[in-house]
């Protein structure tokens, strides 16, 4: 994860669609929005005062006096450091641009984030990240296990060179068809079946927790197009926000309250304002009654 700034969303996406989690294209990477362990110091970030939202949040969650503060803002000014939530590359398997051929059945090779050069290119040539993801009900998400999903149940050791062949013009998983170099072929249409179990259990991964944030999980995994509309879904919890402007004025007049009973009209109340403690309270604290 670079602390360099890829790219910029709203500070509402931040709380609705591009929370921790979510899966988001940037101008040059995806990535995956890290949690808040990523975000700037407390101390740098403006406090949402909202009383009656922490308190539900603290029902929810169990946790005691929660505090709330909002996405920090991008500046305008080019003298102060980069401020923003940090992200990680995900998903780590990208499919390699290769040289356009006359051929009607397109082959791309699929390869691993590890395998890319400085310049983020595999064979000198750019790579984009693969559309498809693991994930299961619990919410976890994952890359695919490309060479567990060719070779099925079969034990093999075989990492030779993985390629996803495209044999139509309309990117279905019908026309997706991923070989290895050994042979072993299997049709992407086979993917979201899940009585075949063709992508393993659940990893249990983490991802926007750093790479090595896994927890044991037995779900099997289902096929994810990290794209799609139901990649993410944020859980908004909202509240009716009323100020309480009065509660200056209540102090006030609770104060004064042996002086103010006998107030029957405002006729009242600017007679009692003559007694120098009464105006000097009203007008000082209760905001110029």
């Amino acid at each position: 994860m670079s602390r360099k700034s890829h790219g910029q969303i709203r500070q509402s996406q931040v709380i609705t669609t591009c929370g921790p989690g979510a899966l988001i294209d940037l101008p040059k990477h995806s990535a995956i929005v890290g949690g808040l362990d990523t975000w700037p110091k407390v101390g740098d970030l403006q406090e949402i005062l909202e009383p009656r939202l922490s308190r539900k949040i603290q029902m929810m969650t169990g946790v005691k006096l929660p505090k709330l503060y909002a996405p920090p803002p991008d500046s305008n000014d080019p003298r102060e450091g980069p401020t923003g939530i940090g992200v990680w590359r995900f998903p780590e398997w990208f499919v390699v641009q290769e040289a356009p051929g006359g051929e009607r059945e397109r082959s791309r090779r699929l390869v691993h984030r590890r395998a890319l050069d400085d310049k983020n290119r595999f064979d000198g040539r750019p790579v984009v990240a693969t559309r498809f993801v693991r994930a299961c009900p619990k919410g976890h998400v994952d890359d695919l296990d490309w060479y567990g999903f060719v070779h099925g149940t079969e034990v093999s050791a075989c990492k030779g060179q993985l390629w996803l062949d495209e044999r139509g013009t309309g990117g279905d998983l019908g026309d997706l068809v991923v070989r290895c170099q050994c042979s072993k072929q299997r049709g992407m249409h086979e993917a979201p079946v899940l009585a075949l179990k063709p992508l393993g259990t659940c990893s249990g991964a983490r991802p926007w927790l750093g790479r090595n944030a896994r927890e044991v999980c037995g779900h099997p995994a289902r096929l994810l197009i990290r794209t799609a509309s139901n990649a993410y879904f944020s859980q908004v919890v909202s509240v009716l926000s009323l100020p309480d402007r009065g509660s200056a004025v209540d102090a006030v007049v609770k104060d004064l309250w042996e002086d103010l009973q006998i107030v029957e009209s405002a006729a009242n109340v600017a007679f009692l304002r003559r007694k120098p403690k009464i105006a000097h309270r009203l007008v000082s604290r209760g905001g110029g009654l």
